[in-house]
This record gives C-alpha cells, sequence and structure tokens, in this order.
C-alpha cells in the first residue's frame, strides 16, 4: 500500500497536464471560415467613421520631424561635462609639468650637493 499511494499520487498529478477545459487553438484558422464583409449601417455614411481613425494625406507626413529620444537638457549637461572634463585634463596636465620640473630642480640639486660635500672635505 506505501509504495501504491505516490504512484497513484503521481499518476493524479501527471493528468492534471491534460486538462479538457484548457483547448490548444493554435491550428484553429485551418478551419476558419469567412464571413461578409461589414456593412455601414443606413443613415450613416463612411465620413462618420473616418474621423475616429483619421489617416494623414502624404503630404502632411513629409514635413513631421522626428521625436527626439534625448531628455531635455542632457545636451547642455553633456556639453558641460565635456568642458569640464577638458579643463581637468588640463590642469592634470600642467600639474604633471609641474611636479616634473620640480623633481629635475630636485635631481639637480642632489647633483651638485655631493661635489659641495667633496670641495667640503678637501
Amino acid at each position: 500500500m506505501k509504495k501504491l499511494l505516490p504512484a497513484l499520487l503521481m499518476g493524479l498529478l501527471l493528468s492534471g497536464c491534460h486538462n479538457q477545459y484548457i483547448h490548444n487553438r493554435s491550428g484553429d484558422y485551418v478551419d476558419a471560415q469567412s464571413i461578409p464583409d461589414l456593412t455601414i449601417p443606413e443613415g450613416a455614411s463612411a465620413q462618420d467613421f473616418a474621423t475616429y481613425y483619421p489617416v494623414p494625406k502624404q503630404d502632411e507626413t513629409d514635413n513631421i520631424t522626428p521625436a527626439s529620444t534625448m531628455p531635455p537638457g542632457l545636451e547642455e549637461a553633456q556639453a558641460t561635462a565635456l568642458e569640464q572634463k577638458d579643463a581637468d585634463k588640463a590642469a592634470i596636465k600642467a600639474n604633471m609639468q609641474q611636479q616634473k620640473k620640480e623633481a629635475e630642480l630636485a635631481q639637480e640639486e642632489d647633483a651638485e650637493q655631493p661635489e659641495q660635500n667633496l670641495t667640503d672635505q678637501a
């Protein structure tokens, strides 16, 4: 009985995968039949329905400018950021040149110092 219960339970659970209330309708279009075209009721005209879904004329669509996907103010912010980046690069370059000059001066002083020590010792 203990072995039969899990097998019976699995059988019941797996049988739930095929449900009579859920129908696969992916191939139903093959058997579909045509229906008659829609007609405009008496007392109405096609113009009454045309205003619901207006279709622009070709010359109206030629002058349309595409919408920008860029958020407002982003172009100015990007320009400002690029200017700041360029200014930062220039400041870093100037700082590096200053440090290079100071290092060269320090090397020159160090090079002169042993000469002074030699003359002091003599």
